[in-house]
């Protein structure tokens, strides 16, 4: 039944209206998710970052580097930058 769910799953209707930063971690050479239908995910959510990682669905398991270095790409993509230069109230302390 949770394998039935999860192939009828479609974001289709509301995925549009996504409104926080957003990116799409896009396995190269999945053969269970395929590229081309992930890359339609992208399109479809409102300025989407899109990180490429050469891998099939397993990376994460396969290639963990490769994996990682991708996941903290689409993290600092769309978080916004930081200032880390102490604060003038910082400084007086």
């Amino acid at each position: 039944a949770a394998m039935q769910a999860v192939c009828e799953f479609s974001s289709h209707r509301w995925i549009g209206t996504v409104d926080v930063p957003c990116a799409v971690l896009l396995t190269r050479h999945d053969t269970v998710v395929p590229p081309s239908r992930q890359m339609r995910l992208a399109r479809a959510l409102p300025a989407a970052r899109v990180v490429e990682v050469d891998g099939d669905h397993d990376v994460f398991r396969a290639a963990p580097g490769a994996f990682a270095h991708a996941l903290a790409l689409a993290c600092l993509a769309v978080v916004p930058a930081v200032d880390l230069r102490p604060s003038d109230t910082e400084r007086a302390s």
